[in-house]
């Protein structure tokens, strides 16, 4: 609620008229609840939460910058063969087309506890589950390690660590049959092919996706063991 206060009558207007359009073009748009940070310090991120029209309508421009940013989980997936990424499906609101690491999402309103602490735990669970229909029970899951946000986009990212102890084949066949279609299509990336692969692909990929390769490409990163 008090997000939506710092938003004007008027864009709510315009939000609206957006949103009612984006149903029509797009019937599975869900209005649900996702998280924004209005303040970050180093051990604590402090925020509420916007309705997804909002969210969608910030993003474009068409309503008027808030005093806070969207955050969301970031999985840096690993299976035997290298980093899992995904091709975001043209038929998604942001960043269409764009390769990222696999899963992302934003940051529901169901992961905030009774207590006012949201479980980014379960949030990044969830995404792995629906992104790409591996249970959390295959996977290593690592406590969330970094922040990264690239100038070029309004989300702050909460990075996870996570290896997949399967052959990319079988994470392939997982996505194929129990996947959400959030990516029309998967990869590995294995450490030494991150040159190349930007080399290719560095105007299709999210804004953070060049940081986060040059991160875990590094000695700390990539090369790093189960």
């Amino acid at each position: 609620a008090e997000l939506g206060l710092l938003i004007s009558s008027q864009d709510w207007a315009t939000i609206d008229q957006d949103w009612d359009l984006a149903q029509k073009a797009n019937p599975a748009l869900f209005d649900g609840k996702i998280l924004y940070v209005q303040r970050r310090s180093e051990t604590q991120l402090t925020g509420a939460f916007l309705p997804f029209r909002a969210h969608i309508a910030l993003l474009s421009g068409r309503a008027s910058p808030i005093a806070a940013r969207p955050v969301g989980v970031m999985g840096l997936t690993r299976c035997r063969e290298g980093l899992i990424l995904g091709r975001r499906g043209r038929h998604v609101t942001h960043h269409p087309g764009r390769w990222e690491p696999a899963p992302s999402g934003a940051v529901d309103a169901n992961t905030l506890g009774p207590n006012g602490q949201v479980n980014l735990d379960g949030q990044i669970a969830q995404e792995l589950a629906e992104e790409l229909g591996l249970s959390p029970e295959t996977a290593s899951l690592e406590q969330a390690h970094a922040l990264v946000h690239a100038d070029t986009d309004a989300m702050t990212d909460i990075v996870y660590d996570i290896f997949v102890d399967l052959p990319f084949s079988q994470v392939l066949k997982a996505w194929e049959n129990g996947g959400d279609r959030e990516h029309d299509e998967l990869l590995f990336l294995a450490v030494d092919d991150v040159q190349h692969f930007l080399e290719k692909h560095r105007t299709c990929c999210v804004p953070c996706l060049l940081e986060v390769l040059e991160f875990w490409a590094s000695a700390d990163g990539g090369r790093r063991g189960p």
